[in-house]
Order: structure tokens, then C-alpha cells, then sequence
């Protein structure tokens, strides 16, 4: 058996390698596992033999011949890969196309709730869909069998486990921190930041934030979270720009976290911390699909109660109180089962 692993989106990448790191010693020896240049700090200290992208194709992003041949020079007979939004590098997607053209089975694990357009090709038929996808509840389960006849057993989140065994509770603070919590506009593919673009009367979702945040008499601090994908503004925006490593750090200088469909809105719910979230029908188009309705934190569907919506969570951060989490996820033993389906995925022929 020769196993290849490649990661490439950023958020699969962070869940992949926890399971990577937890499963290592089962993994068969020969397994490689490479790494496109997006996820390459992410995975570095995976205890696995690694290899760049740009060394095993002539270009990136990789086209379907130059995929091919790699495949056949090496020969594997399981995949593991990463899902990844199709807009800025087909490769991930081409991956699997590719090896399900020379008959190599596929396996992903699903770090998110959104995003399943990535598995359609421009006709919208599942060409980039694996053959077994490691579902985190049975929501996404029901979005992935939507799409095509593939194994989808039930694994949770070992990210967000990790990060609700972890992080810790948060602690009183005078004066609340609220970071905006951006995301790229992926629809017409220029991954410029939503939450700058004017939706109402000239307004920006930062805009809003910032003039909510202006009225509440306790005082706070706002700044503003970019997308990893996201291309940098051209301009000032009014208030900080927040780039410094994510992960436990980031949990930890904020309180109250806004935004929409952001990964982060979650990671910050199972911490405790404050998630005021943005399902406005001005944003339909800018950002991709919705979380399912038991999702996290207080829902915001007009700005006219954005205002409201952030006093209450400031308050409730200068009270010390906990956030209301994600109700009815389960996340217990979601490594144990993670590596359960892979070694499944592995036995399979």
C-alpha cells in the first residue's frame, strides 16, 4: 500500500493535520504527504515525509496532464487530500478528477458547513467529488450525499475538539475587544474582502460594525480579521488590521467575534467567546451558502439590530460570561473516529 496525502486549503489543512499527528503511528510507512504552498506552515511539524507542490509538478496550479503524470510515477493506492474552493488553484480539485480517471481511491475530511460547490466542475456535475468524505455532523452529511452516491461516515471536528478541550474560558474585560471577522468574495472570483464592499446606503458590513460598536456607552474596540485567501484593501480602512498568527492566540485577544460564514465564528463559539452572527439578505451572493440554523451564536438578519445585538454581548463579556457554544454538535472522539474512517479508507481496495 502507498499512501498519498496532499494538503492545500488552509482550513482542511488545520484539521488534517490534527488527525495526521494523532494517527501517525498508523500510517503506513511509505505514506508521503505534500504540501501546497498555502498549507506549508500548517504542516510543517505533521511527522511525515514531505514535499513541496512545486517538486512533484512543473507549475502551480497544477494542470491535469502534469497531475497525471505525477500520480503514475508515484504510484499510490489511496489518497488523502484536503477540499479546496475551486476559484484560485484547480488543483486539489484536478487531484481528485485525476485519480478517480486512473482509479485511486479518494478520501477527504470536512472541516467546514459551507462551500460544497467546491466539488462540481463548471457543468455542475461531482467530478471533484471524493470517494469518501468524512462528514462533521449530519447536516453536511445530507449536503454531501446531495451531490453524489459516496461513503459519508460521521467523524465530528478534531479542530474544534481540540480547541473546546483547550482554550480557556473567557475572563472579564472592562473594555471589549471585537474583531470583524472577514471573508473573501469568492462569487466573481476577485477575493477582495466582503465586509468592505458598500451594501446598504454606501455602508460596508465593517462600516456598520464599527458605528454599532461607536453607540454602545461601555466602550470597545474594533478591528478587523482578513480572510487568509483574501487580497489585501488598497486603502486605510479606519481601524486595525489584525494579521498576526491565528489558532489559540487569536481566541484569546478577542471577545466578541462578527462575521457570517467564517470557520473562525465557530472555532470562537466552542472557546466561549461572544459570536454575533451576520445572516443579512444584503450579503446574499458575497458570501457562500449558510450554516445550518442550529449554528453559532446571536443571529443578526437586520442591521437595524446590529446595535442591540453588541451591547448584549458586551455585556456579557464585562460579566465574564460564557458564550452559548454550538448546541447539539458532537465533537466527543472526533480524532478516534477520524482515524477509524481512515484506516477503513486505507483497508479498502
Amino acid at each position: 500500500m502507498r499512501l498519498l496525502v496532499y494538503a492545500q486549503d488552509p482550513g482542511g489543512s488545520i484539521l488534517l493535520a490534527r488527525v495526521l499527528t494523532f494517527a501517525a503511528s498508523g500510517l503506513p510507512e511509505e505514506a508521503t504527504l505534500v504540501v501546497h504552498p498555502m498549507a506549508e506552515a500548517i504542516m510543517a511539524g505533521v511527522p511525515m515525509r514531505q514535499w513541496a507542490l512545486g517538486d512533484v509538478v512543473p507549475s502551480v496550479p497544477a494542470s491535469e496532464p502534469d497531475i497525471e503524470a505525477w500520480l503514475t510515477a508515484a504510484a499510490p493506492s489511496h489518497i488523502i487530500a484536503t477540499s479546496s474552493s475551486r476559484v484560485l488553484d484547480l488543483t486539489n480539485a484536478r487531484l481528485v478528477a485525476v485519480a478517480r480517471r486512473l482509479g485511486i481511491r479518494t478520501l477527504t475530511l470536512l472541516d467546514h458547513w459551507v462551500g460544497f460547490d467546491r466539488f462540481l466542475d463548471a457543468e455542475g456535475r461531482p467530478s471533484y467529488l471524493p470517494d469518501v468524505v468524512g462528514c462533521i455532523d449530519r447536516f453536511c452529511q445530507s449536503r454531501v450525499q446531495a451531490l453524489g452516491t459516496v461513503e459519508t461516515p460521521l467523524v465530528g471536528h478534531p479542530n474544534l475538539e481540540y480547541l473546546a478541550q483547550t482554550v480557556a474560558g473567557p475572563a472579564p474585560r472592562s473594555r471589549p475587544r471585537i474583531v470583524v471577522v472577514s471573508q473573501p468574495v469568492v462569487s466573481d472570483g476577485t477575493m477582495t474582502g466582503a465586509w468592505l464592499r458598500p451594501i446598504v446606503g454606501g455602508l460596508s458590513v465593517l462600516d456598520a460594525v464599527v458605528a454599532a460598536a461607536a453607540a454602545v456607552s461601555t466602550g470597545c474596540d474594533v478591528s478587523y480579521r482578513p480572510h487568509p485567501k483574501e487580497l489585501p484593501s488598497a486603502g486605510g480602512i479606519g481601524v486595525p488590521v489584525d494579521r498576526e498568527p491565528g489558532g489559540i492566540a487569536l481566541l484569546e485577544r478577542y471577545d466578541i467575534f462578527v462575521g457570517a460564514t467564517s470557520m473562525l465564528l465557530c472555532e470562537a463559539a466552542v472557546a466561549g467567546r461572544q459570536v454575533v452572527q451576520l445572516n443579512l439578505a444584503e450579503l446574499a451572493g458575497l458570501v457562500p451558502d449558510e450554516y445550518p440554523p442550529y449554528m453559532v451564536g446571536t443571529s443578526v438578519r437586520d442591521l437595524r439590530d446590529l446595535a442591540a445585538a453588541l451591547s448584549t454581548a458586551v455585556l456579557s463579556v464585562i460579566r465574564g460570561e460564557r458564550g452559548s457554544g454550538i448546541p447539539g454538535l458532537d465533537l466527543r472522539d472526533s480524532n478516534v473516529r477520524a482515524e477509524r474512517v481512515m484506516q477503513a479508507f486505507l483497508g479498502s481496495m
